[in-house]
Parts: structure tokens; sequence; C-alpha cells
């Protein structure tokens, strides 16, 4: 998401892009209280990232294009594009100048170098067979229960340090839900766009194109990239997955931006070690036999409390 509005713009046009800007992050917290988790979220992960996170107290974010799956956000946002069309063939002159230039956009959206989306996956799934085989090293890894205390939305505004401003959802499943959300935010920009224009038709066409085109800047790097980040194909519908999604504008990240295994990162810091919001830590069932005794260790020369159940896992991959 973009920090400020194009001070080039004439006011009232440059108002539309606060409107559209405050609109936006109105729906991602409104998604966020209507999926704030109740029970708690498993992370399934090797032993190198466990003691990472454990020792440091913090998410290692990849950065979205590092997915087992390439095609995933590229299926939310053919669907995207499906509902831009829809709504400009129904929509004004202006709306539908802007929507144009917003679909042509769409084929470039997640390699432009202006945005970088990192997020961190969670299941609903304790101990599932399938969450080990894919993501637990194969039942030899392990996977830390998270109180859902540490992902609920207390956050008004956006903070100083990119790395903390956090938007936690749950993925939604299948092209009815996703193509209705991505609707209901091109209806929203396109209205506003028409009214405004509209409004100011003085000012409208001598600016169409800067515009536009801040218009359109936003609403991809707030709404339609958390629309697609947070969307899947009905068959993934058993993984039960929650993000943890930071996204911003790129430069805002080099300072905190890491490298492992050529797949960048970043870092963002979570009170781990506070009572009760680890709730336990599962140990694959195919993990050494000493795997329990390692964690135990772990956690109480990290100060950690020592009530943290660590148990073995009753489900192989």
């Amino acid at each position: 998401m973009s920090e400020s509005t194009d001070v080039s713009l004439p006011g009232p046009l440059a108002c539309a892009v606060t409107q559209l800007r405050d609109w936006m992050l109105s729906e991602l917290r409104a998604d966020e209280l209507r999926t704030t988790p109740r029970e708690p979220l498993y992370h399934y992960t090797v032993e190198a990232a466990l003691r990472g996170i454990i020792e440091k107290q913090q998410l290692w974010c990849f950065i979205h294009n590092c997915q087992k799956d390439r095609e995933e956000v590229k299926y939310s946002l053919n669907i995207a594009r499906q509902a831009i069309d829809e709504e400009a063939r129904s929509g004004g002159p202006y709306a539908r100048s802007l929507l144009c230039g917003l679909n042509g956009m769409l084929d470039t959206v997640f390699d432009d170098q202006r945005f970088d989306f990192y997020f961190f996956s969670l299941s609903a799934h304790r101990d599932d067979a399938g969450q080990w085989a894919n993501y637990g090293d194969k039942g030899k890894g392990f996977a830390i229960g998270f109180s859902p205390a540490l992902f609920q939305p207390n956050q008004k505004t956006p903070l100083p340090c990119p790395t903390e401003n956090a938007f936690v959802g749950q993925v939604i499943y299948g092209r009815e839900a996703t193509f209705a959300r991505h609707r209901k935010g091109v209806r929203k920009l396109a209205k506003l766009a028409e009214g405004a224009a509209n409004a100011n038709p003085w000012l409208a066409p001598r600016w169409q194109q800067a515009w536009f085109d801040s218009l359109n800047h936003e609403f991809i790097a707030t709404l339609l990239i958390w629309n697609c980040l947070t969307a899947k194909r009905e068959s993934f519908h058993c993984e039960r997955e929650t993000r943890f999604i930071i996204l911003w504008e790129r430069e805002t990240f080099d300072p905190a931006r890491r490298r492992h295994n050529n797949r960048d990162y970043i870092e963002t810091p979570l009170p781990l070690s506070t009572p009760e919001n680890i709730v336990e830590i599962l140990v694959g069932r195919d993990a050494p036999g000493d795997a329990e005794a390692m964690v135990t260790e772990l956690l109480t020369s990290n100060g950690y409390p020592g009530s943290i159940p660590v148990r073995r896992s009753a489900a192989g991959p």
C-alpha cells in the first residue's frame, strides 16, 4: 500500500484517491474481523525454521513468488479480470476508461517492482497428515501451535516500520466467493472515479491519466493483491489456511529484506515467549526419538514458560 497520495494531483482528485485508500483499509480490517481466529493456528515446518522462530521470536515471511504453486495467484487474478470486464461493460465512460487501464496492468501486477508482498502460512488443522506430508518435513518436522491472541486485528493505523504492518485473513476457496469479493472492490473503484470525475468536469479530462494511474496503483497495491493472496481453488479447501500478510511498496522493505536459499524474506517480531502465546509444539511422528527433549531444551534456554506442552504427533504423512 502507498504511504501518501500523489500530491501533484488537484485537491478534489487527490481526495478521491485518499477516499479509496481509506475504504480499502476498512475492508481489510473488516475482513480480518470476520475471520479472526478463535482457536490455535499451526505452522508445520522443519527443525531449522523451528529454531529460528523460537530463538528470535520472529516469523519469516517469504515473498509471494516463492510459493510451491506458482499458478496460485494467477487463479485469483484471472477471476479479478472477469470482474473488471463485467463492471467496465456496465459502467460510465470514466469508469470504462479507468478499468481498461487497470485491466492492462494485470499481466504484470505480480512482477511489478514497485510492490512487495510477504506472507506466513498457518493452518487450523492440528496434527494433520496432509500438513505433515506437505510442510512438516514428511513427518520428521514440527508444528508450532500459536495462540489466536497473536493474530487479533487491534491495529488501527499503519506503523512506521513496514515489517510490522501485518494483516491476517483466512483463505477463501472457489470461484464464486473469489469473484464476489473482487467485484465488490472493482465496483467501489469504478463508482468513486465516475462520481469524482462528474463532479469535477473541468479537472478530470486534463488530469485523467495521472489520476487514473494513481487510483489503479492504490487499488492494486492494497485490495487487489490482498484478494489474490487470500484465495485458492476449491480443491485446496482441506488446508484450512490462514495467512499472515505484509504488503507495501518495495522500496520500504529494502533495509529489512533478507535472502535464504535464493528466496527473499522479511522478519517480523511477535511476543512468542509471553505466557500462553504458544499453546503447544507437536513433534512429527517420524522425528528422532530425542526430539521432544531437544524442543524442551530449546524453549527453556530461550526463556519460554515451562508449561508449554511438547507432544508427539499421532498422525503420519
